[in-house]
């Protein structure tokens, strides 16, 4: 399976992540935060399907854009998975005819369509292009899914943004295999308090989860840490963990096999 991480922007490190992307083999994106800004024109036509995590800006902002940029007329309508309350929102908040042109009206008066939206269950499969995701609930300010794919020759999981959950942890820990995890762990342990609030992940939460899990550790691969952040983030999980983690490195291609 092949993990492209795309960049957040010219004034993020390459191991900050301001706003998320990732595309799956070329055709699937996981979250699109910038998969319409960050993303060459020919890399974007390719993809097709969008699995999105939750409804907050850094996952979704770039979404209108991607949209814009392909042709309605081309017969590939992107379909965009998510959770029910995370299309809701779109519809209420940006698709609107304020933020952003309502997408939905003027397919039922021109016949025209953008998009597609499928409501995405919990630990109910979807199959597109030789991969399966599967959302996985996670706990965060809004209804949230990690996802797990797997094709062939890999299962990959992305579990960003959540609090430290033994319920995803249960989840994860029943997988008959996991090759790659992308974890997220936003805030250093100073603003632990923070992290229960805004219900995200510190580095003692990945010492838990390290603790937590049963059998083999699967590569396992720190996102969404905040830019401004990252070096205190990067030092604590370091002591702590030494080299069985590492901190992901945006605008590269991951191979998991």
């Amino acid at each position: 399976m092949h993990v492209d991480v795309i960049r957040s922007g010219d004034a993020v490190p390459k191991e900050g992540q301001l706003l998320s992307t990732y595309i799956v083999n070329e055709r699937i994106a996981i979250d699109a935060g910038v998969l319409g800004t960050m993303v060459p024109s020919d890399a974007q036509d390719r993809v097709s399907d969008i699995f999105l995590s939750h409804c907050h800006m850094d996952h979704v902002t770039s979404l209108p854009f991607f949209l814009e940029q392909r042709d309605p007329n081309n017969g590939t309508v992107p379909t965009i998975y998510a959770h029910e309350s995370c299309i809701d929102a779109l519809k209420k908040f940006f698709f609107n005819d304020l933020i952003w042109p309502d997408l939905v009206r003027i397919h039922q008066e021109e016949n025209i369509q953008f998009c597609q939206f499928e409501q995405l269950g919990v630990e109910s499969p979807v199959s597109c292009h030789d991969v399966q995701v599967t959302p996985v609930q996670l706990s965060h300010t809004v209804p949230t899914y990690g996802f797990l794919l797997s094709d062939s020759t890999s299962v990959v999981g992305f579990v960003s943004d959540t609090e430290y959950s033994t319920s995803w942890m249960e989840t994860l820990n029943r997988l008959p295999r996991l090759d790659c995890l992308f974890l997220e762990c936003t805030f250093p342990n100073r603003l632990k308090w923070l992290a229960e609030k805004a219900k995200h992940m510190t580095p003692q939460d990945i010492e838990r989860f390290a603790r937590d899990w049963q059998g083999a550790m699967p590569r396992v691969i720190i996102n969404h840490t905040k830019p401004s952040l990252l070096e205190e983030v990067r030092d604590e999980l370091q002591t702590a963990l030494g080299d069985t983690i590492e901190m992901v490195a945006t605008g590269r291609q991951y191979v998991i096999e």
